[in-house]
């Protein structure tokens, strides 16, 4: 969506989010961006949907397998771990 921190981040984008208590994974982007006015602020606020891929097996969930190759960043069977989807806010 023009105009928003997310216009160069369309649907179907990926990046690795970097904590340094966490594993490297690799995000999705998921959805187009919202953006809504904080009525305290006066403020835009904008997100996207994002979701992680994983090969843990307690946190598999089969409805989206990702094979080694389709993505560079897959290395083993995949899975889009739809459990940890969440919003990626950005102020503009």
């Amino acid at each position: 969506m023009a105009g928003t921190p997310f216009e160069d981040l369309p649907p179907g984008s990926t990046f690795v989010l970097l904590h340094e208590d966490v594993f490297p994974h690799l995000w999705v982007v998921c959805s187009d961006p919202v953006v809504r006015r904080r009525h305290e602020t006066g403020v835009d606020e904008a997100c996207v949907w994002i979701v992680s891929l994983n090969t843990e097996p307690r946190l598999l969930d089969e409805a989206c397998p990702i094979q080694p190759g389709e993505h560079r960043f897959a290395t083993k069977p995949s899975y889009v771990r739809y459990a940890a989807c969440r919003p990626l806010w950005a102020t503009s």
